[in-house]
């Protein structure tokens, strides 16, 4: 099963670069694990369009085993540079499990 799946550190810097850009979803503080993970599963996108310029919102797995979840929003240009990897059946189908955050604002 092929996904987009970050690490911690890119998890990191596309948050960083969320909030930089004033976008309206991002992680705080209190939402980013405490212990790093070696990877984070993007299990759906979709395109939103601000003050002329098309950001890409993010489902992102924070952690596999807990469900939890949140919003991202990043730029086309960055999702794009998200890979996208094969994982094993069972860890994208829990990935896929973990459903949504709440509606986004």
């Amino acid at each position: 099963m092929k996904m987009r799946v970050v690490d911690h550190p890119t998890l990191l810097r596309l948050n960083h670069s969320s909030i930089q850009a004033r976008r309206t979803q991002n992680l705080p503080l209190v939402k980013l694990p405490a212990q790093p993970q070696a990877r984070y599963w993007i299990t759906y996108h979709s395109v939103q369009e601000r003050t002329g310029h098309q950001d890409v919102r993010l489902c992102v797995v924070l952690n596999l085993f807990s469900g939890d979840t949140a919003w991202l929003d990043v730029s086309s240009d960055e999702f794009t540079g998200i890979p996208l990897i094969d994982v094993p059946e069972q860890e994208g189908e829990t990935a896929m499990c973990a459903g949504t955050p709440p509606q986004a604002p």
